[in-house]
């Protein structure tokens, strides 16, 4: 009822007539009684019903703010590009930065590594750059296939740029490994099962056909959707149906995927590396241990190189045939001993000269072996850990980079996968392998060494804990006052 309207005296029944008898008058009394307390009882009521609502509209307001603040993240180019402005603007920070990708047959350049190490740390003592500057942004969802559709959608929001979708099984962690060696900075790359497609999954898809019609007009036909593995790790179906979402004609349908996975990733090599698809005469291979996702990774990050696969103590003969038709002049053993041990590498050689003394080989051999690596020895790199591993490919991949790194626990390799995506969307970036909730001092000497104000997390709390990023981020500003990182964290 409506506080405002007036209440009649009498209520149902006929108007009583005026100057009425005293049983009217009392009635009259009591009726306008009754009528007030319904007045004030309405009125509480509106009251505290509006109270009510406005609670609840203030309630949707604050979600709509935050909804929009997450919204309102910028791209990770946009982050780069203001992290890269600060370096800029700090009179104690070279902003010639003539490191080069370390040589090959040469070491370390140990003196200009500890120079860009103690130009951040004055840098941060003059008050030119605070960790507030630009806080960390995390990429995670709630499950694995959530988390690389979240980057998928977040880097590629104009999916009309896209040239590569690979899907590949999420519970295979070799095959996942293998999968980011195709990656590049047009390459999204997804996670399915065998016999079935994720919702995330399929609404990412979804959601790149619909962009790329709604920017040009049409579907797009120059998309190659590969899957990673046979088909007993991912369906036919599934591969066909990626492809239908998608709208690509059967042609741009391949799958790449040998009897081994040494098979596979020599697959991966010839299809990047053919005389079709680029160069072949590439002068730099990678090796690592068919066992060890975290260095398959590691080495497919900020390279154009082919990665293939040994076993730790002997080679398998398809990885030295391929070493033979990309015909290399240098590999880099990703990897210690235990990963990689001599017996393997002499197994390689031997291989290859034999494959160049038979006539009856089918493999053509260049005229000498390849010179071997690893990154320890031409990074001094103490330790043999996969945090390690990830600093020293860092300082070969990413000598010259500055400003920015990703962060991703090397214990989980679909959050590895996400990142090699994040990384190479935006041109290359390093990638870093966190313990969680270890903080190691070789990552934090590299974070400055990079000059790492843009840190992008991929995963979530359980592998890559907030309270890790801060301890990171303290120990490289020398303080410990940092923001929380932004963005969807929450999942």
């Amino acid at each position: 009822m409506d506080p405002n309207v007036q209440v009649p005296g009498n209520i149902g029944g006929p108007a009583a007539p005026l100057g009425g008898s005293t049983n009217s008058k009392l009635n009259s009394k009591v009726l306008i009684v009754v009528a007030a307390v319904i007045v004030v009882v309405v009125g509480i009521f509106v009251l505290l019903n509006s109270s009510s609502t406005q609670q609840s509209i203030t309630e949707d307001a604050a979600g709509a703010e935050v909804n929009g603040a997450l919204d309102s993240v910028a791209s990770p180019a946009e982050l780069i590009a203001s992290s890269n402005r600060l370096i800029e603007d700090a009179s104690s920070l070279s902003t010639d930065r003539t490191l080069i990708q370390v040589q090959i047959t040469g070491e370390e350049d140990a003196e200009t590594n500890d120079q860009l190490v103690a130009e951040f740390e004055e840098a941060i003592e003059n008050g030119e750059l605070t960790p507030d500057d630009i806080p960390s942004v995390r990429y995670a969802g709630s499950s694995r296939f959530a988390t690389a559709a979240d980057v998928s959608s977040r880097v590629f929001a104009d999916a009309s740029v896209l040239t590569r979708l690979v899907i590949v099984n999420g519970g295979s962690d070799i095959d996942m490994a293998l999968a980011s060696g195709l990656i590049n900075s047009t390459t999204s790359v997804l996670l399915v099962n065998r016999n079935d497609m994720p919702a995330e999954t399929r609404a990412e898809l979804e959601r790149i056909a619909g962009d790329i019609i709604a920017r040009t007009g049409g579907a797009s036909t120059g998309i190659e959707v590969i899957a990673v593995g046979g088909t007993a790790v991912v369906s036919d179906t599934v591969h066909e149906l990626a492809r239908s979402i998608l709208e690509q004609p059967t042609q741009n349908k391949i799958r790449l995927g040998g009897a081994t996975r040494y098979e596979t990733a020599v697959q991966i090599s010839n299809h990047l590396y053919s005389g079709e698809r680029g160069d072949p005469t590439v002068v730099v291979a990678y090796i690592a241990n068919a066992d060890s996702y975290a260095d398959i990774m590691a080495a497919n990050n900020g390279t154009t190189s082919p990665v293939l696969l040994v076993d730790a103590n002997s080679a398998p003969a398809a990885t030295s045939a391929e070493l033979c038709r990309i015909n290399v002049e240098h590999v880099i053993v990703v990897g210690g001993e235990n990963a990689v041990n001599t017996s393997a590498l002499e197994g390689i050689q031997e291989q290859m000269r034999e494959y160049r003394t038979r006539p009856d080989t089918r493999v053509s051999c260049g005229e000498d072996n390849p010179n071997f690596y690893r990154y320890r020895d031409l990074l001094s790199l103490a330790g043999e850990t996969r945090v390690e591993t990830s600093v020293a490919v860092s300082k070969r991949n990413y000598a010259s980079h500055s400003g920015s790194a990703v962060l991703v626990s090397g214990f989980s390799a679909p959050d590895i996968l996400s990142a090699v995506m994040l990384s190479q969307s935006q041109g290359g970036l390093p990638l870093l392998y966190v313990n969680n909730p270890n903080a190691s001092s070789a990552t934090i000497t590299e974070m400055k060494r990079l000059a790492a104000l843009q840190i992008f997390v991929v995963g979530g709390e359980a592998v890559v804990s907030q309270d890790l990023v801060t301890e990171l981020r303290c120990a490289q500003f020398g303080g410990c006052t940092v923001t929380q990182s932004r963005g969807r964290s929450d999942r």
